[in-house]
This record gives C-alpha cells, structure tokens and sequence, in this order.
C-alpha cells in the first residue's frame, strides 16, 4: 500500500500543471491587451476659418486637435507664420500679421511673438507647467493683411491653411473661407503634400461667398494643405495700410539715396579731419647725432609707428643691456629658421635675462627694470611662469608709454565717434525706410564686419609693400604680398554678403554699405594727429632716422658741412637701441661691419651660442633682433505673389503657410 502511494505522491504536482499554465497566459494576455497603447503625437484635426474682410485683411481662427503624450509637446506649442514672401518676379513682398487670441481647452494661454527669418514664431505655454496628456484643443486668432491677390480678371484668396513646417503629421484638415457678405466663391482649388506637390488629395465645395475644403488622406510631417478661392472684381478694395505694405521700396531709397548718404559720410569726415585730424605740417629734417633728451626708445616707437609693438620692447630691453643693466642670454639661437624668416615672419629664440647689480637706471628704464625682475635677479622666457610676468610687464611698460601721449598726440575719438553714429544713423535709417528683413539686417553686418576685415588687411598689406619699396627691404616686401594674396581670397567670401545685400536690397545699396565701413576705417586711423610739441619731436626723430640710415648716412658725408661722430663699437651700441625703435637697425650694423670685424667685436651685454666676429654684426643684429622680437611675442600672449489658378499652383503656395511643433 504504501509503496504504491509513494509514486503517487511523487508525480501529484505535475497533474495540474497544464490547467495552471494555460490560466496564467490567459491572464497575461488579458493584462497586455488591457494595457493602452503608446499613442504618438500628432494633430487629429486642423480646422481652420479664414474670413475676408473687404479691406482686404484676413482673420483666421485655427482650432487645432493635438494628441498630447509629453514628448515632444511638455510645455506646449510654437507656430510659426512667414511674413516675408518673394513674388514671382523676385521682388520682397511683406505682410501685415497681429496675434488676437490664443487659448487652450477654451482657457487662455499665455503666448510670446518672437521675430524669425522671414517671419515671427508665436509660442504658446509656460515654463511653469506642463500640458495634461490627452488630446488638447489650441486655438489661435490672428489677423493677417496683405494676402489678397488682385488680378486682371478676378481677385481671390490663395491660402497655405496648415503650413508645411509642421512636425508632426495631421489626420485630416478643415478649411472655410469665408468672403464678404454679397461676393460669390467663383472657383476653387486644393493642394496637399509637401511644398512644390501639385497633387489634390481631397474635395471642396462652393456655397455663397463660402468655399469648404477638406482632405481625404492623412497629411505626413513637412506636409500641407493649401486652398485658391476666386471671386469677382471690386468687392475687396485694399486698405491704406495694406497698400503701403505691399508698395515696392523707393528705387530713390535704394539706389541713390545710399551713395548721397555715403557723400555725406565723406563730407563729415574730411571736415573732421581737416579740423581736427591733420597732421601740423613739419619743418625741415636735419640730420642728428643723438637721441632727443628725455625720450626713452619705447616712446620713439610709439610715435614713429602709431601704435606699440614687440619692437619698442626689443629696443627697450637692448637699450638696458648695452647700458650695462643686465645681459642677454641667448639659450638656444634660432638662425637655421631660414624660410620663415625668409617669409618675414619672427622666429622665436630661447632667452633668459640676467640683472647686473649697480645703479638703477632712470624714468622709463628704472621702471622696466624693476618691473622685470622685482626682487630677483634672472628672468626665463623658457619658463610659463616667467612668460605670464613678461605678459604683465609688457603690458605695464604700454600703459606707462602710451601715458606720455596727450603731450604729443591727440586721438580725437569724439570726431572718429561721432562718424561712427552717423554711419549707424544714416544707414539703419535706410533700413528701416526700405523695411528690410531680419535676412537683410544680417547680410547688411556680414558685409559691415567683411568690410572692415577686409580693409585691415589691404591697408596692412599696402603699407608693407610700400616699406619693403622704399627701404629695398625684402622681408616687408614679402609679408605685404603675402597679406595681399590673403585679403584678395578673402575679398571672395565676402561676395556672398554682397550678394544677400543685393538680392535683399540693391546692388547700390551693398556697395555703398562697403563704401561706408571703409571711410570709417581709413579716417579712424588717420583722425589721430600730432600736438606741437609731438610735431617736433617727430621732426627730431626722423632726423635721427636720417644719420642711422647708411643711404642717409653716405649722403650727409658728402653733402653736408658736419662732423659726423666716429664709428666705435661704443657709438654702435649707444645708438643701436635707437635703430631698432626706428625700424633701421639692419643699415646701422652694416655700415659697422667692416669697423666692428676689425676689433674682433663681442658685446659684454651678450651671452649666446653664437659669435658676433664670426658670424658678422650685420647678420647677428637682424638674428638677435628677431629671434629676441619673436620671444617677445611669444610671451605676450596671455595664457591659458502668385495665382493659386493658371497652372502656378501647388501645396505651399499662396500667403500664411509656416509650420510649427512642440517645446
């Protein structure tokens, strides 16, 4: 008995196993089938009522049916609505639009009108609070004016009820257009899919002065529905508002009003600068045989060039070694540097700058000094920590030379401002007188910022040709070419704002913008002039220019009744600083060559991997010069209108349109 009943109990779990199993999937199924499907965004109906007015504004109320699942759509909706079209003939063409309502399940909702690329976006929702899922119901009202189409035998209503930017598709779509009271619907038109389709998925009636149009077939993402509703003559007559509108721009506001606005630009700035900016006119220049009192070589530099550069630092860091204040020591030479020096270019060297103990030097000097090396005695250039304090004391040793310039320059940056703002002035004036777009605005400051860009470059370009000429110097001869070349590919990629200003505007119109930018440039530059007492220290600097250059220089022996200074390496290096302020350090050491090499020159103020009697005193001032220049730059950079009928129609045509989708 018990051996019998012992298998039984064994194997008694398995007896129910299939009734259980098959109760459980059953009870699954139900569950899965019971769950509710993951529904996607989109419009389920899109209906729309356009009524005409007999100004011929329109106001159009879109009801729009949005099943909400907090995807895409979580805040709420945007529609955007172009205001901006080109008729056929390519001419801009711009409408009236104004927002009258919005609301959401028949509540308002807060909105904003934003300005967009050819048009505005409307936003509707609230960071605040996120739309209830479920199927919604937006409703906005706005009136548009503008968007009748007069024609010779009829007029009518050509109109983009969805738009075909949206992102979501729609399940169907409604359209009425309603004409004034008394004015019959004539004909009538529908187009469905993407922009440019010719296809009519859907049907339409005419009742009155009502047309009903409706679709057949769902409408994809990036596809619309677009309706013509024709009607007699003469019972729409356009408003004033509507005529100004759609009246073209001025061919005078276009054409000749930008070129006298740019006369007038000329007019104000050649006035200023006879006024203000012309330089005193300065006397005769005679050679002198040392620097004028008081000047530190930095601020000959600054005066001579207009601006600082690396070499009022060469100079002033050369001017304090050869008065025995500290030793340049040259680590690592860069003279194999052939072809980028060839090209022009700085090449950097490795320094390292040694203060010599005993008496600080006075004014411009005692500062630099002590800015340098504060209480140490070395300074690297090889080292980042180094490199940021000379980035410091560069720009200190700027501040306190371009503090000395009241006495002997006035910038005039009143006069340079006040032709900026009349550029603005006139300008802008135009362009809001010619309605520009948003896409015309920003051609127009492409073409600004090209314009001045490309005028840096030419004018830099030019200036170092025109060096390189007059000093038969092949290195600034070189650079201007090859800024040149670059300002003359550059001057391509502006072409493009060219050609947005013109397409947008005239070609009149975008030359005289480039006309404009350059004018304030060029005067800019030249607005600033000397002061009396800067005319003559100028006059006492290209003086000095005058005896340290070596073409000047064979010229006064033979000319002048002087006695020029003997050549000593003393006379060398007392004035060498100077040459190099005053961009002639090149003919100063060759006409020292032969007289240096004689007596086996080499500087105490210099410790390198070079010597001086070997590789001649010509060849190692241009080098040290440069690599030195190159040095210093390194480490002044801071760290770290067309018919809906004729065969022209299609899905996307006509006026409203645009798109829209969720944020």
């Amino acid at each position: 008995m018990n051996l019998f009943r012992r298998p039984r109990q064994r194997h008694c779990p398995l007896i129910p196993a299939a009734p259980l199993l098959a109760g459980l999937l059953l009870i699954l199924t139900l569950v899965v089938v019971g769950l509710p499907a993951s529904a996607a965004e989109e419009i389920v109906l899109f209906d729309s009522t356009v009524t005409v007015d007999e100004s011929g504004s329109l106001v159009v109320e879109e009801n729009l049916h949005i099943n909400v699942e907090g995807r895409s759509i979580r805040h709420g909706i945007f529609r955007d609505f172009p205001t901006t079209y080109r008729t056929v003939d390519g001419k801009r063409y711009r409408v009236g639009f104004k927002v009258l309502a919005v609301t959401l399940d028949g509540r308002k909702e807060p909105y904003e009108v934003t300005d967009r690329s050819g048009g505005v976006r409307i936003r509707i929702g609230s960071t605040d609070r996120y739309v209830p899922t479920g199927t919604r119901v937006y409703r906005i009202t706005y009136r548009t004016t503008g968007q009748v189409g007069f024609f010779e035998d009829h007029d009518e209503v050509y109109w983009n009820v969805t738009g075909n930017g949206w992102q979501f598709p729609i399940n169907r779509a409604l359209a009425r257009v309603i004409l004034p009271e008394g004015v019959e619907a004539r004909k009538a038109l529908l187009f469905t899919g993407p922009e440019g389709s010719t296809a009519s998925r859907g049907r339409w009636s005419l009742e009155g002065n009502e047309a009903l149009f409706q679709t057949t077939a769902r409408l994809d993402a990036g596809e619309g529905l677009t309706v013509a509703v024709a009607f007699d003559k003469g019972h729409v007559i356009p408003s004033a508002e509507q005529l100004r509108l759609n009246r073209p721009p001025s061919p005078f506001l276009l054409n000749i009003a930008p070129f006298l606005a740019l006369a007038l630009l000329v007019v104000y700035y050649v006035a200023a600068w006879r006024r203000y900016g012309k330089d005193l006119q300065g006397g005769p220049i005679f050679a002198r045989f040392e620097p004028p009192p008081g000047i530190s070589p930095a601020l000959a530099s600054r005066l001579m060039h207009r601006r600082f550069n690396d070499g009022a630092v060469t100079a002033s860091l050369i001017d304090l070694a050869v008065k025995g204040h500290l030793i340049i020591e040259e680590i690592e030479s860069a003279l194999g540097s052939v072809l980028p020096k060839a090209l022009g270019r700085k090449v950097a060297g490795k320094f390292r700058l040694r203060k010599i103990k005993g008496d600080a030097a006075g004014g411009d000097e005692r500062f630099f000094l002590s800015a340098l090396f504060g209480s140490r005695d070395e300074l690297d250039f090889t080292r980042d920590s180094d490199k940021e304090t000379f980035h410091t004391v560069r720009e200190s040793l700027k501040d306190r030379v371009n503090g000395h310039l009241p006495d002997y320059l006035r910038r005039n940056i009143l006069s340079s401002l006040a032709g900026f703002v009349l550029s603005l002035t006139l300008f802008g004036g135009l362009l809001l007188a010619n309605r520009a777009s948003f896409d015309g605005l920003f051609s127009v400051l492409w073409l600004a910022l090209w314009s001045l860009f490309a005028a840096f470059l030419f004018t830099n370009a030019f200036a170092s040709l025109k060096k390189g000429l007059r000093l038969k110097r092949f290195k600034p001869a070189m650079k201007g070419l090859v800024l040149l070349v670059m300002a003359l590919l550059f001057a391509f990629s502006g072409l493009i704002g060219a050609v947005l200003s013109a397409e947008e505007l005239s070609p009149a119109f975008a030359v005289a913008i480039v006309g404009a930018f350059v004018v304030n440039y060029l005067f800019i530059r030249i607005m600033g002039n000397v002061t009396p007492k800067g005319r003559e220290l100028l006059d006492e600097l290209e003086g000095l220019k005058l005896y340290l250059s070596v073409a000047e220089k064979e010229r006064i022996r033979r000319f002048a009744d002087v006695t020029l200074p003997s050549d000593t390496p003393e006379q060398f290096e007392k004035l060498l600083p100077w040459a190099i302020a005053l961009d002639v350090e090149k003919e100063w050491a060759q006409h020292f060559e032969s007289v240096l090499a004689e007596r086996g020159y080499e500087p105490a103020w210099y410790a390198g991997t070079a010597s001086w009697h070997a590789a001649g005193v010509a060849s190692m001032t241009s080098n040290l010069t440069s690599s030195l220049g190159g040095a210093i730059g390194a480490a002044s950079s801071a760290p770290g209108s067309s018919s809906g009928f004729g065969g022209g129609g299609s899905s996307g045509g006509g006026g409203g349109g645009g798109g829209g989708g969720g944020w």
